[in-house]
């Protein structure tokens, strides 16, 4: 059975417990449809906590119950580095290695490019990771360490780690290396790596459940051992250029379709079977692009969106009736089945924007607790009392002075 965070709550509640701590659906954020619990105190929010621990099957034992905490219940799950206006194609690489070029030192004796990107993060750098705990207590500190006049939000997680030396976590890591990766296929971008294009997409793409890339880093100073960190690892979003061709070539023709791309007999038998086989129309939404995008044709073709999900996958695979099974050519590439093979190959590009979480994993994998504002200061003080203050958190001699300065000249 898969690992269903929701599930798991549904279950919980209807064996007794309080109901009058979850939030009402009409109370919820659009961002966040997912079972919600509201708090004042740390025995109501650890009495959440040990329903979502506590009803862990057998199933699930692999499972690691993962926390983020915000001082802003509206922000989203998104990384440092997506959250900038300014940032291009470009700035990845460039920050990054502008970062070791100043201080090489810092960073020489690390032995991967997560572990790079964690150390980074750790020292606020914007990174495609973003924080975790596995302490519920640290996710409350954080929820409630700033904004005191704003509601919090702890988000929930029931996650699968793995570790800095998992080849996807080191790959999707290693996104920084080239100076810009938009309109790279996940072959060329997997060039070099131990990951084959059908484990990409399988993982990201195809897997039913841990779809998301949640990495445990070395714990190689005090602060990050005390706040346990976690870190959730984002990709690139992937695009569908060949469905695009396909898909339009049916309304303008294949010569306007094919522009920019090689116009070679094997690519025309490639587009010819794809548009017979796959129904389009069914597997990308439609949207409205701006004005300087919307083609010349002054027609009722609808526009599609392209950018792959989780759900187009599953319908573009959907459209072969043999199941899917790893195979690799000569050249280490996948090839998915017999059928797909042609369709599937050097298919997808990667494009600058960062992936976001998937609703279906957003809804079932997470659930969230809000903390109000109101309770905010009292629960620090709760926090405090019980070893979990700033001095713990962030254990540099700063903070340990800045303890005793406000112990003693407060």
């Amino acid at each position: 059975m898969e690992p269903d965070l929701k599930l798991i709550i549904g279950e919980a509640l209807s064996c007794g417990f309080p109901s009058h701590f979850v939030v009402p659906d009409a109370d919820r954020l659009p961002n966040y449809q997912h079972f919600t619990f509201s708090i004042s105190s740390i025995s109501e929010y650890l009495d959440v906590v040990k329903c979502l621990t506590s009803q862990k099957s057998d199933r699930l034992s692999s499972d690691t119950m993962v926390f983020r905490g915000m001082s802003d219940y509206r922000w989203d799950l998104i990384p440092s580095i997506a959250r900038s206006d300014f940032r291009d194609d470009s700035t990845e690489h460039e920050m990054v290695n502008e970062f070791m070029t100043l201080r090489p030192e810092s960073f020489q004796d690390l032995h991967s490019n997560f572990e790079l990107l964690a150390k980074m993060q750790h020292y606020g750098l914007p990174t495609r990771l973003l924080d975790f705990t596995t302490n519920p207590l640290i996710a409350l500190y954080f929820a409630c360490e700033k904004n005191s006049a704003i509601n919090a939000r702890v988000t929930c997680c029931n996650a699968f780690l793995s570790y800095s030396n998992n080849k996807i976590v080191e790959a999707i890591s290693s996104s920084y290396v080239p100076y810009s990766i938009e309109n790279f296929t996940i072959e060329d971008f997997l060039q070099g790596t131990r990951v084959s294009a059908y484990e990409y997409i399988s993982k990201l793409y195809l897997a039913k459940d841990y779809r998301l890339l949640f990495a445990k880093p070395k714990y190689w100073n005090q602060r990050i051992k005390n706040q346990s960190a976690i870190f959730l690892i984002y990709p690139n979003e992937l695009f569908d250029h060949l469905g695009k061709i396909c898909y339009y070539q049916k309304h303008y023709g294949l010569n306007e379709a094919m522009v920019g791309m090689e116009d070679t007999e094997e690519n025309r038998q490639r587009i010819l079977e794809v548009s017979t086989r796959e129904s389009l129309d069914s597997v990308y939404p439609i949207y409205t692009p701006p004005d300087f995008y919307k083609p010349k044709h002054n027609d009722n073709v609808a526009m599609r969106n392209f950018t792959v999900t989780y759900q187009s996958m599953q319908r573009l695979f959907s459209s072969y009736e043999k199941p899917i099974a790893k195979r690799v050519d000569a050249d280490g590439f996948a090839i998915y089945t017999e059928d797909s093979a042609v369709s599937f190959e050097r298919r997808f590009s990667i494009v600058d924007e960062i992936q976001k979480i998937d609703p279906e994993s957003l809804e079932h994998q997470f659930c969230s607790i809000i903390i109000e504002s109101k309770h905010k200061s009292c629960i620090l003080n709760e926090l405090e009392s019980i070893g979990i203050d700033k001095a713990f958190v962030y254990p540099e001699l700063e903070y340990t002075a800045e303890k005793i300065k406000k112990k003693y000249l407060s």
